[in-house]
């Protein structure tokens, strides 16, 4: 199953919100990327706190995917 399929059917949110408290920066980050590209806006009040995360990275990636979400709703 394709992670598109997985969206449809709930499971990918379900994955990005275990990968978004994960303790992982690298898990964390790709929870944000995930939710870039296949997000919808019922993931934003989990990806609102990494906005502030103390990895950089996570903290950029989780911006891009906030702004993505939002030009998309």
């Amino acid at each position: 199953m394709d992670l598109a399929a997985r969206r449809r059917c709930g499971q990918l949110a379900a994955a990005v919100r275990c990968f978004f408290r994960d303790e992982l920066p690298r898990h964390r980050l790709w929870a944000c990327e995930i939710a870039n590209t296949f997000g919808d806006p019922d993931v934003l009040p989990a990806l609102t706190p990494l906005l502030n995360d103390d990895d950089g990275h996570v903290r950029k990636s989780a911006a891009q995917a906030h702004q993505a979400i939002g030009a998309r709703s």
